[in-house]
Order: C-alpha cells, then sequence, then structure tokens
C-alpha cells in the first residue's frame, strides 16, 4: 500500500496530469499523503519497536536518529536537485513561470536567507513539504516508544489532545517566503502517524483487529459518501456541473490542519483494507504487487525519485503540450522508473544479504 501511494504522490504532483483522477484525492476527502503518514507511523513502531526492546532506549534512539539524519540530508539534497531543475529549465526554455514554482526567485534577492531557511526546514515550497514532517515525527518515535510503555494507548491519548487544539488554535511551524505556516501542520498530522504507530504497537504485542460489522458497515458509508461528495465523474466531458452535494453543504476540508473529514475518510479505507482483503490474497503475491512492495521497502529512495521525476514530467508537459498521449508517456515512464529503480535496489540488498550470510558460513566453519 505504501508503494500505491508513492505512486499516487508522483501521479497528483504533476500539474494538469490526466491520471490524477484516477487517484484517491479524487474520489475522497483525502489522498496518498495521510496514506503514507499514517503507514510511516505503522512501519515506525515495527520497525524501531524491536531495536529497542534489543538494545536498550540509547541505542534504539541513535538508530531512531540515524534514520532522521538520513531523511534531513535526501530533503537538502532534493530541494537543491529540484532547483536546480527549475532554474535550468526557466534559462533553457526562456520561461520564468518555473522559477515561481518553489519561489527559486528568492535566492537571487536573498540568497544567504533562502539558504538559511532551507536548512532549518523553513523554506518548503510547493511538493518539497512532505520530508519535513516526516523529520519532526519520526523525532517524537523515542518519546512515544516511552510513553507506550507504560500504556500501549497513552501516545494516542496524548495525540488526540494535541490534535484537538490545533483545530482551534494556530499552532504550527513557520515557513518562507509565500507562505507563513508549514503545509502540513505537524501539530494536526501527527495524529495519523500516532494511529498507525499505535496499531503497529498493538500488533507487537499480539492483539488483532477485531471484526466488527458494524464498524465495516460504517466505513462503506463513509467511502461512499466521500466519493459521491468528491463527484469523481465529473473530469467526463459534459459533467463539469454534475455535483450531488452543493460545496455550501460540505464542512471545510482543509489539508494543512487535517480536518476531521479527511481524517475520518482515511481511517475508513484502512478498515475496510485491513478486514476485507485476507494476508494470503492472490494478488499480493503478483509480480506487480512485489514491485509495489519493492517501492515501499525503498520509501524514502522512490519518494525522491518520484519528485524529481514529478518536476520533470511537469517540464516536459509544459514544453511539449498536455496532449493526452503525452500524459500517458510522461507517467508511464515515470512509474516504470521507479518501480525498476525499486527492484534493482530490492535485489543488490538480496545479493549483499546472501553474501553476508555465505561469509559467515565460511567463517564458522574455519573455526
Amino acid at each position: 500500500m505504501r508503494g500505491i501511494a508513492l505512486m499516487m504522490i508522483f501521479i497528483d504532483h504533476i500539474p494538469g496530469n490526466s491520471f490524477a483522477r484516477f487517484t484517491l484525492q479524487a474520489v475522497g476527502f483525502n489522498d496518498a499523503a495521510e496514506v503514507f503518514v499514517f503507514l510511516a507511523g505503522l512501519s515506525a513502531a515495527l520497525a524501531y519497536g524491536s531495536a529497542f526492546d534489543r538494545s536498550g532506549f540509547i541505542a534504539g534512539s541513535r538508530k531512531v536518529f540515524g534514520r532522521v539524519a538520513k531523511i534531513y540530508v535526501t530533503h537538502v539534497v532534493l530541494f537543491l536537485v529540484v532547483a536546480a531543475m527549475v532554474v535550468g529549465a526557466a534559462r533553457v526554455f526562456g520561461d520564468p513561470m518555473y522559477l515561481d514554482v518553489i519561489s527559486a526567485g528568492v535566492f537571487e534577492t536573498e540568497p544567504l536567507t533562502a539558504l538559511m531557511r532551507v536548512v532549518t526546514l523553513t523554506f518548503q515550497p510547493t511538493y518539497l513539504d512532505i520530508l519535513p514532517l516526516y523529520v519532526v515525527l519520526l523525532s517524537a518515535v523515542p518519546l512515544l516508544l516511552m510513553l507506550a510503555k507504560v500504556h500501549l494507548l497513552l501516545p494516542l491519548g496524548a495525540s488526540v489532545t494535541l490534535f484537538a487544539v490545533a483545530q482551534f488554535v494556530d499552532i504550527n511551524l513557520p515557513n518562507y517566503p509565500t507562505v507563513a505556516v508549514w503545509y502540513f501542520n505537524p501539530a494536526a498530522w501527527q495524529l495519523l502517524f500516532v494511529l498507525g504507530f499505535t496499531l503497529g504497537c498493538a500488533s507487537r504485542a499480539g492483539h488483532t483487529l477485531p471484526r466488527l460489522p458494524i464498524v465495516t458497515a460504517a466505513a462503506v458509508l463513509v467511502v461512499i459518501v466521500s466519493a459521491l461528495v468528491a463527484a469523481p465523474w465529473r473530469a467526463l466531458p459534459g459533467l463539469a456541473d454534475a455535483v450531488l452535494v452543493p460545496a455550501s453543504f460540505v464542512p471545510a476540508i482543509d489539508k494543512t490542519n487535517l480536518a476531521p473529514l479527511r481524517l475520518l475518510n482515511l481511517l475508513a479505507q484502512a478498515w475496510l483494507f485491513a478486514v476485507l482483503v485476507p494476508r494470503n490474497a492472490a494478488f499480493l503475491n503478483s509480480g506487480v504487487a512485489t514491485l509495489l512492495s519493492s517501492a515501499g521497502k525503498k520509501s524514502l529512495e522512490i519518494f525522491a525519485l518520484g519528485i524529481v521525476l514529478s518536476f520533470a514530467g511537469m517540464i516536459a508537459l509544459t514544453e511539449l503540450g498536455h496532449s493526452f498521449m503525452f500524459h500517458v508517456l510522461v507517467t508511464a515512464l515515470g512509474i516504470s522508473l521507479m518501480l525498476g529503480t525499486a527492484h534493482f535496489m530490492e535485489r543488490r540488498d538480496s545479493v549483499a544479504r546472501a553474501r553476508a550470510r555465505a561469509d559467515a558460513t565460511g567463517a564458522e566453519r574455519t573455526a
């Protein structure tokens, strides 16, 4: 599922992409970003919970912050790569519009301030704002694990409280230069991360998800209602104004502060996937699913590659035109490169693990 989310994020990040009509954002209140953050919390509990149990708090924290440092460096490098791409496109094609995409013009007017803002994560232009959120959320994992040792639901209780406060009080981190605050407010989005984290801890403790028909029915209702409100059929010719629920009837669906409807929609989707898709479902072992799983395992690298490819796709479509065939070509090429890279990295790691096992076996025999 994380691999699918990465593909959807790539598609959604190409402005005007026809295939964005088929991603989560077109059929409900939430999009792939919520899935990505939710699964990040789940995987953090599974990945680091065991490390803390085996090695203790200090060594476990060192592992967490080693990952945080890698994400931070990836974000900064990614920012520089994207900035070089848009500056290069602006010069080659003589179109200053490209500079506006990430507000690159401030590097000419206020270079030192802009650079300082980049390294302090307070310069987050469009599409370069998810990894800073992940840095903040993952940094909280040692504290969350400490709270979970006291009681499994203690992290979730604290998280719900902070989320509730963030809905009514202006709690956010500063941003620059066009938007004053982070697009993904950590005080709100942390709830998704902690929900996933709590489920991961519950799984490690041996708890299983109960089968509650009433909850399943409610989840189906939420998914259907959200789809009716989103009205994805409006993308079809002649149906642009065919809405069943007027916009005035729908409460604000703010993404920055994770509007409750977005959260509810994500939870409904997660519940239905968990209770309706068996672990031994045949499609989970298909070739496509294996490739998507490889992408999910290498989420940081594939996410970064997807961002670069989405900017490349934006430039290509801007210069070549937005015909449907170009949309197909750009989207197919981008997804193929992401899945191909993930497969290569997975094979490389498998070979390295096999070589390490062989070396260890040889050392035992020698001894």
